[in-house]
């Protein structure tokens, strides 16, 4: 599930202008059950907009309408220091690299290998190795279990490309490819 850390400030302005400190006793600006709902609308109606600009919203329909009927909760609660100790505790979140060098066991022949907790197996720390990048064509075959490059009648031949299709409103770097089988 996502964690998002939020700095929601504790003071506002009154009607006529004066300041005011909200923040102590639980009293929030915005009441924390409204804030989820808020949230949670404003969160996937910018996914669905992103989706709908790629042309993928068809793909993950589903998934919205799914996340879209399911509770989702946002956990409010004052800090417990200074604004300073705050915005300092979280940007050590914020501004960490993706792992330390204390972490990384051996590089060799392409493959790194660290340490990493697998919270499949309560959270034991475990070595990972990476393999060397894959290709999309790797990629896409360990994720769906499909290879494209297979031929889909014979499942022996492999497919070859015949010509590429021109771009016509999609990224630069996505070219679509006509392919034959070679059976």
């Amino acid at each position: 599930h996502p964690h998002i850390h939020c700095i929601v400030p504790a003071a506002g302005y009154t009607l006529n202008g004066q300041w005011k400190n909200i923040g102590h006793s639980w009293n929030y600006l915005y009441p924390v059950h409204q804030l989820s709902d808020a949230f949670k609308g404003r969160f996937l109606d910018s996914l669905k907009r992103a989706l709908r600009k790629q042309n993928e919203l068809p793909l993950f329909n589903d998934n919205l309408q799914q996340a879209y009927s399911t509770r989702w909760v946002v956990h409010c609660e004052p800090s417990l220091a200074s604004a300073e100790h705050v915005v300092r505790y979280l940007g050590q979140y914020t501004h960490r690299v993706a792992i330390t060098n204390q972490r990384i066991l051996n590089i060799a022949h392409g493959k790194v290998t660290f340490m990493a907790k697998d919270y499949r197996d309560r959270a034991i720390k475990k070595p990972v190795t990476l393999q060397p990048p894959e290709t999309n064509v790797e990629r896409f075959e360990r994720l769906t279990g499909f290879n494209p490059c297979i031929c889909p009648v014979c499942k022996t031949g492999r497919m070859v490309i015949i010509r590429e299709l021109p771009r016509i409103r999609s990224p630069e770097s996505f070219l679509k490819r006509e392919l034959s089988p070679r059976c």
